[in-house]
């Protein structure tokens, strides 16, 4: 579609207009005087307000949108003009929509007016100027980011900083696009930008994390050393192109969640006394020569609950504190994955970063251990699909069987995606490279679990044992979010698409329609990518319909991502006019501005930032952590009587899912269940029953104290989830001391 300069001059001068209305925004808190001497009695006197205030805003209202084009006249005229580059009107446009966000911020009208007209009038000066914008300058977004957090490190006003950061940012684009022989393009100087964010991670300590000029001079300093020192030409290009795609931009990722995140803040990691018995407990009985299912059962996955942590136990990290933050930056470094997918789908790195951007902005970034390589299958499969590669399908097919080891469910995600795009393909060699890739993972785990001694043991309990939690871990149908609540009707539940809490409700049934017909159609390979995707997500409803968890919002960023690339270069007009309006919903279910100013004040907190968050004295693997208020009683309870009623070997039973206790106080874990809801058949009590009695170590055993029946999955008693065991307690053991968190049976 071809803009004429007539259509450009109504829609400029249309921005001015709006221009008006931010100032008159801005300006309001300036007609809220104090009531002059002798104002006739009324509402706004009383209130000690001049009376005349309202009229004088809804005169601003009216009368800067009005005057705004006229003052902005010659600015406009000549940004309206045919030799004018469309970098310079689209810059100018942008800046009015700053000016609008800075006014409802709440930020004074100079920093309102001047930002603005400083941009216009660059703009208006460079119009001809060729700055060689393109879909490459994403890589300002990492720099801008940089640079204001750096800002935020001050502290300033996250408004204000943001602000700075961008025109400093632009200021140096626009320095470095100066036409130079034999110089690097524009976007290709801030190849080493994103690197300042490293800088601000929690890689380093509070000190260095916060220091200004490191990361600032990373941003704005290395443009023009790139620009003067680095010649052009097209090896040079490859270079840095492979440098950002494959090193640069993931560590961008890696920094930008890492800037602000809890831990960093905070300097340990959170720990659930019930959650991290899952992984915990499993890795420390194989260091004390146990094996896993046949001992000890890892619920979700032999790598997620067992052998990475054994790794990290044996590489000398004993204390929860140290294990839980590697596992934590092995979580950070999910926002890589989510890039991969979309710069895979694409073959664009930019768009990848724009994916991980994003995922930030709608709170979706990184993801839990045993869903990374789940999602690594995935952006192999959809590179596979975009290069009609058989590598990349085997590459896939690999990644895919170490997800099932990772995490079962997970893993059956991505061997689904697998199986629906080798149906979809239709073609030998794509089968045979799943099979090959498939076989060289899953044959050597097998060789290895069966010289382990595991391997039978690893079956049964899977398909026999771990199948059967399926209706243990439910929680019931499903329960409508609040904005489905209050708007059910159409078209009002449309509203439901603008509210974050039920946004991605809103997706995940948009992704099931648009697979219900894209699914019946003859391939695009263009769009397949994006299929594997969806039905990557769609899979992932199995995870709600067990514990209502949205664990496919992980991959909507990137999916998001891959179609906007797609709409906005299709040849299809209604693509192309529906995807700025698919930016324009992701910006406003974002929410940027509270997220600007949630990660304003996260990156300006220092020390412990909630009072019920504490850490745990006297207890040496429970150094470096921090633990809620009740779970730090607990083992503060269970140190004392530990002490003075365990002896060297010995051991306890606890019946208050809280095994993590085994771990803290190096005890053996007399049971291969590390949960109650683990062992709710009745053959499986007798076992436990059995394993009890035959236990003479076992001196006691934790239950839950008398009023508290919410200690487990859900808020089933345990003794209504194992009456076999808790009636073998009361016959074999008597209570001996009760404290608030828990109750100490000793053995009769």
């Amino acid at each position: 579609m071809i803009v004429t300069p007539p259509q450009r001059a109504a829609f400029l001068r249309f921005c001015a207009a709006i221009f008006g209305l931010a100032v008159a925004i801005a300006i309001y808190p300036l007609w809220l005087r104090p009531a002059p001497p002798g104002q006739l009695p009324g509402f706004a006197t009383v209130l000690g307000i001049d009376a005349r205030a309202s009229y004088r805003f809804v005169a601003s209202l009216l009368l800067l949108p009005l005057a705004a084009p006229l003052l902005l006249r010659p600015a406009l005229v000549r940004l309206g003009t045919e030799e004018a580059r469309p970098w310079a009107q689209n810059l100018a446009a942008l800046s009015i929509v700053v000016a609008i966000w800075a006014a409802l911020a709440g930020l004074p009208p100079l920093w309102v007016v001047l930002p603005t007209l400083a941009v216009l009038l660059a703009c208006t000066l460079l119009r001809c100027f060729p700055a060689g914008f393109s879909r490459r300058d994403v890589i300002l977004a990492p720099a801008i980011t940089t640079v204001w957090i750096a800002f935020l490190d001050r502290p300033v006003h996250f408004a204000e900083a943001l602000l700075v950061a961008a025109l400093l940012v632009l200021a140096v684009r626009l320095l470095v696009a100066i036409p130079r022989r034999g110089g690097l393009p524009p976007a290709y100087c801030f190849a080493l930008s994103p690197l300042g964010l490293a800088l601000q991670s929690q890689l380093f300590g509070p000190e260095r994390r916060h220091a200004f000029w490191p990361p600032v001079l990373v941003a704005l300093a290395t443009p023009f050393l790139l620009r003067l020192a680095v010649p052009d030409g097209p090896r040079v290009r490859r270079g840095i192109r492979l440098a950002l795609a494959f090193l640069i931009f993931p560590i961008a990722c890696i920094g930008h969640v890492s800037a602000y995140a809890v831990m960093g803040v905070e300097g340990r990691p959170r720990i659930s006394v019930f959650e991290e018995a899952e992984h915990l407990v499993p890795a420390a009985e194989m260091v004390r020569g146990e094996k896993p299912y046949r001992d000890i059962i890892p619920p979700h996955g032999f790598v997620q609950d067992a052998f990475l942590d054994y790794v990290l136990l044996r590489a000398g990290a004993p204390s929860v504190g140290r294990v839980m933050k590697v596992r934590s930056w092995i979580e950070t470094a999910g926002s890589v994955v989510q890039y991969a997918v979309a710069a895979a789908a694409t073959g664009s790195p930019e768009v990848g970063l724009a994916a991980a951007f994003l995922a930030n902005l709608i709170a979706t970034p990184g993801g839990p251990i045993r869903l990374l390589p789940s999602l690594a299958a995935v952006a192999l499969l959809a590179w596979g699909l975009r290069r009609h590669s058989p590598r990349a399908f085997g590459l896939a097919a690999a990644v895919a069987a170490l997800s099932v080891l990772t995490s079962l469910d997970f893993g059956a995600y991505a061997v689904g995606t697998l199986l629906v795009a080798l149906l979809r393909m239709r073609r030998w060699a794509y089968a045979r490279a799943a099979l090959v890739g498939a076989a060289c993972v899953a044959v050597p785990v097998t060789v290895a679990f069966a010289f382990y001694g595991i391997l039978a043991d690893a079956l049964r309990v899977t398909l026999f044992e771990i199948a059967s939690w399926r209706s243990v871990y439910n929680l019931g149908p499903f329960s409508a979010p609040p904005p489905f609540k209050t708007w059910h009707f159409f078209p009002e539940v449309l509203i439901a698409l603008f509210d974050h809490t039920g946004f991605l409700f809103v997706v995940w049934l948009a992704i099931v329609a648009a697979l219900g017909a894209a699914l019946w159609r003859k391939p695009l390979r263009r769009w397949e990518p994006a299929v594997a995707i969806a039905v990557w997500c769609a899979l992932n409803a199995l995870s709600y319909a067990e514990r209502q968890r949205l664990t496919f919002r992980f991959a909507v960023a990137p999916l998001l991502a891959v179609v906007l690339w797609r709409c906005f270069r299709s040849r299809t007009p209604l693509l192309r006019l529906a995807a700025p309006l698919m930016v324009f919903i992701l910006v406003m279910v974002g929410q940027p501005v509270s997220h600007l100013a949630v990660v304003a004040i996260e990156r300006n907190a220092r020390g412990i930032q909630e009072p019920r968050w504490t850490e745990v004295p006297g207890v040496p693997r429970a150094q470096g952590a921090l633990f809620e208020t009740p779970d730090a009683e607990l083992v503060a309870a269970a140190k004392q009587y530990f002490g003075a009623h365990l002896a060297p070997g010995d051991t306890f039973f606890d019946f208050m899912n809280r095994g993590l206790l085994y771990y803290l106080f190096d005890r053996d874990c007399p049971l291969r269940q590390v949960e109650v809801a683990f062992y709710e058949p009745e053959a499986r009590q007798r076992e436990v029953i059995a394993r009890i009695e035959a236990n003479p170590h076992i001196r006691f055993a934790l239950l839950p104290p008398a009023n508290d029946d919410c200690n487990g999955v859900d808020c089933v008693p345990n003794r209504i989830r194992a009456p076999l065991v808790w009636q073998y307690l009361q016959q074999r053991f008597t209570p001996d001391l009760a404290t608030e968190r828990v109750m100490f049976w000793k053995r009769k």
